[in-house]
């Protein structure tokens, strides 16, 4: 639940969860954060330490004022104990440094070159088996590597070109306006990718991260240490094939079906084989 202040008889309505976070206040947590991560933060092993205070508190700061959205000369009105009590009585940044959670996607689309790619929209809704088993490799090698050309092959396989069937009005048309998800066209698309600004680049990923952070939460009998480990092998389409009980049919059928309805009917297809398999030992 967004926090409300009152400034001037003014509500002002403070976010204090990765969705509330609006475009602008997105933008501003990437350029101070993660663009200046090592200006600011260094890491030793797992645990990450502030490398120099003054830029710290600076920044700290600077990421208040854009939560905040108090017009600049109502800003510097607070005096230091009331910027402290927001910070660390508030903790009104807490939640911006623990799990991204951001499944709201303020990217709809991409231009370059006179072309415009199309995003699958907010959290994961639309995005097909096969389509996250190409986007998740890609994942997984930036977050190792933070290679950026990772990154873009991540952005070229969910961002596409508008399909020219798409009628919105149509109720028996997808919701998807992307033309489908074709493994030889991500090629043609990296070219347009790598003109877009980092920022935009920073927020797909935050978006992709936050997506995908929940869905161990929902479907822990999937997102295991082994079908994971076979995922990162073999593909996702392979294991969801496997997990679902091939109940969305062959290899080629199961990388069309969207990508939750897969994840549901395997967990639960998981959860069944579970009960039965401690049913078979009780009894035996």
């Amino acid at each position: 639940m967004s926090l409300q202040i009152n400034v001037n008889g003014k509500k002002h309505l403070i976010p204090n969860a990765w969705n509330e976070l609006s475009a602008l206040q997105l933008k501003a947590f990437i350029n101070l954060i993660l663009v200046r991560f090592d200006q600011v933060f260094e890491i030793e092993g797992k645990s990450i330490f502030v490398r120099n205070e003054q830029k710290w508190n600076i920044t700290r700061l600077s990421l208040l004022y854009y939560l905040l959205d108090l017009p600049k000369k109502v800003f510097r009105q607070l005096d230091e104990y009331q910027l402290d009590d927001l910070i660390n009585g508030f903790n009104l940044l807490k939640f911006l440094f623990e799990e991204c959670k951001l499944t709201k996607n303020h990217v709809p689309f991409i231009c370059s070159y006179f072309q415009k790619l199309y995003s699958p929209g907010d959290d994961f809704s639309k995005i097909e088996g096969e389509e996250f088993s190409y986007a998740d490799s890609q994942f997984i090698r930036y977050k190792q590597t933070k290679n950026v050309a990772f990154l873009d092959r991540l952005i070229a396989i969910l961002y596409r070109k508008k399909d020219k069937n798409y009628n919105p009005e149509d109720s028996g048309s997808s919701d998807d306006l992307r033309e489908s998800f074709n493994p030889k066209s991500i090629e043609s698309r990296i070219k347009i990718v790598r003109k877009i600004p980092l920022h935009k680049k920073l927020a797909i990923l935050l978006w992709y991260e936050g997506s995908r952070n929940l869905l161990p939460v929902r479907y822990p009998n999937i997102f295991t240490d082994e079908k994971q480990s076979d995922a990162n092998n073999f593909g996702w389409v392979g294991v969801l094939l496997a997990s679902s009980g091939g109940k969305f049919g062959s290899y080629n059928e199961t990388k069309r079906t969207r990508l939750l309805l897969l994840l549901a009917e395997s967990e639960r297809f998981c959860l069944e084989a579970l009960l039965i398999k401690r049913k078979h030992t009780a009894n035996s």
